[in-house]
């Protein structure tokens, strides 16, 4: 079973790695990345959580 990744960010991130995004208000989109090995969080996922955090600052 894949462990679920949700990472805000403020704008729309077109990817077929997201199982789903969703726009929950102004500002924030949810991205929903499944991981199904410690291997799948590579420096492109790494770079979407730098992107969150930032955000979030």
């Amino acid at each position: 079973m894949p462990a679920v990744l949700s990472i805000a960010l403020s704008r729309q991130v077109e990817s077929s790695r997201f199982k789903e995004v969703a726009h929950p208000s102004h500002g924030v989109w949810m991205h929903h990345l499944e991981l199904n090995t410690p291997g799948d969080v590579d420096a492109g996922v790494t770079a979407w959580l730098r992107e969150a955090f930032d955000d979030a600052a």
